[in-house]
């Protein structure tokens, strides 16, 4: 039976977090695949991958994120994939819930994504501004609904700032024609989802948390933060969006939340 579903976890580097990433994955409540997609590999990288089953892609040379995660995606062979952050961790029932949401919606699903918490150190955090932020841009765009459809609502959803956390979206590979913009270091995704919001396919979100992701002060996202690269394109993207007066008040509203990830 052809799976439906792969994780495709980009390596890089060695992350002390990454076996523990590869358990979750591991240990769903239903049949999946792993892919490590690296293009910086580590002596026992293979050795890692064979304890969890999963398929090693390493390619080269290291060119950025966003060609990592377009490289790897090049070698998934299921229709839904979920590009899981090597820092992370995943719920048992993250694809059993992915899966049933696919199944018993009446949409034609092209992005899927969870609610999600943050690890800390040793602590998960369910609640910060940045997540009360992020979830009342959600509601505002889906006004009650689980699932949007329309170009405009879906892009509506991103308007304001990127509310779709990365790790856990799942994309239908088979629906959608998708590149990672090479040329930014964090927002990426921000851009992809905007591009997924013009493509046939409707958003469907799941608000169970369903992974945690790990802040910490090596991760890319907190790096993005200290070098100011993550202010310098939320602006650009949003200058797309809105006039420039106005993106550039959304801008400095939403920043004042990013802070809590330089303190983690």
């Amino acid at each position: 039976m052809q799976r439906c579903h792969a994780f495709l976890v980009p390596a890089y580097g060695r992350s002390p977090y990454l076996e523990a990433c590869l358990s979750s994955l591991h240990e769903q409540s239903i049949d999946t695949s792993i892919l490590i997609s690296t293009s910086t590999p580590f002596d026992g990288l293979d050795r890692v991958a064979a304890k969890f089953n999963a398929k090693l892609f390493v390619h080269g040379p290291n060119q950025g994120m966003a060609h990592d995660w377009n490289t790897g995606l090049a070698e998934v062979q299921t229709p839904w994939v979920t590009i899981a952050h090597q820092d992370d961790l995943y719920r048992p029932d993250f694809v059993e819930s992915l899966m049933y949401a696919v199944k018993n919606t009446n949409h034609d699903l092209s992005l899927v994504f969870t609610n999600y918490d943050e690890i800390i150190g040793d602590s998960i955090r369910s609640s910060s501004q940045l997540l009360r932020i992020k979830q009342m841009l959600l509601w505002f765009a889906f006004r009650g609904r689980t699932t949007i459809s329309t170009t405009k609502d879906k892009i509506n959803a991103l308007r304001f700032g990127n509310p779709i956390p990365c790790p856990s979206v799942s994309l239908n590979l088979s629906k959608l024609k998708l590149t990672f913009d090479p040329n930014l270091k964090i927002n990426m995704d921000w851009v992809a989802w905007l591009d997924c919001a013009h493509q046939p396919g409707a958003f469907h979100w799941i608000r169970k948390p369903l992974m945690s992701h790990r802040l910490h002060k090596a991760s890319e996202t907190t790096g993005g933060l200290s070098s100011g690269a993550r202010s310098q394109e939320d602006l650009a993207i949003l200058q797309q969006l809105w006039p420039k007066q106005v993106a550039w008040l959304i801008h400095k509203t939403y920043a004042i939340a990013y802070k809590h990830n330089l303190e983690a």
